[in-house]
Order: structure tokens, then sequence, then C-alpha cells
């Protein structure tokens, strides 16, 4: 079922002359119901993407569109051991039963002594429970 409603979601979405992702078909939309938690842990995946015929467009805002209640994106390019550190922290904080919102705000306090650019790029898109 899961290949089966990732097959769908590509159908959505198209890779632009830009090599950006746009959507290509709205109406399906509903493919991720039920996902609780959706983390796009590569770069700029909250960021605005331009195309000539689709406006502008947050990737990981297509995500919960299709249904996913929460998704953990980026602003920006991070560090790889930095992203690292914050998933790390992030999921052992969901295991101890933190909300998604408590968890990546403590991942991110552990990583205060760090410049904010390492840690702060990280937001949480929709349910945060």
């Amino acid at each position: 079922m899961v290949v089966d409603q990732m097959s769908r979601l590509r159908v959505m979405l198209e890779i632009s002359k830009s090599n950006r992702l746009v959507p290509k078909v709205s109406a399906r939309l509903a493919v991720l119901k039920g996902t609780e938690l959706l983390t796009l842990g590569a770069c700029q995946t909250a960021q605005e993407t331009n195309s000539d015929t689709e406006g502008i467009v947050k990737v990981a805002y297509i995500f919960e569109r299709a249904g996913a209640q929460a998704v953990m994106a980026s602003l920006w390019s991070v560090d790889d051991d930095a992203t690292h550190d914050l998933m790390i922290d992030f999921y052992k904080n969901l295991k101890l039963g933190m909300t998604k919102g408590q968890a990546l705000q403590h991942a991110k306090f552990n990583q205060i002594q760090r410049h904010p650019y390492f840690w702060s790029s990280f937001i949480l898109i929709g349910d945060a429970y």
C-alpha cells in the first residue's frame, strides 16, 4: 500500500526545467492521509520554488496538502553533521513521549551552543502535537 501511495504522489510532482519540484495534479492530494509525520531532511524543503506555470510552491506544503498531519522541513542548507545530530535528538525525544513540537524544541535546545544557522533551519508545518 505504501508503494502504491508513493507512486500516486510521484504523479503529483514533476521536475520543472529548473530542476525544482512543482505540483502537477492537485486532485489526488489525499495520498498521505493518516501520516502523522513526514520528515524532509534534505536542504531547503520548506523554501519557495518558482515555476513559470505553477507560481510559487513550497515542497513541504505539498506533502501537508497530500494528507500528512505534520511535515518537518528545512528553510536553508544545513551542515550534514548538525542535521544528523538534530534528527537523532528529535526522534529520541519522540520516543520519550514528547509531542512533535516539544521534541523539535528540545532537539534544538540541545544544540544551543552552536550557531543558530546549524539548528534553527528546521520547522514543523501542521500538527505539532
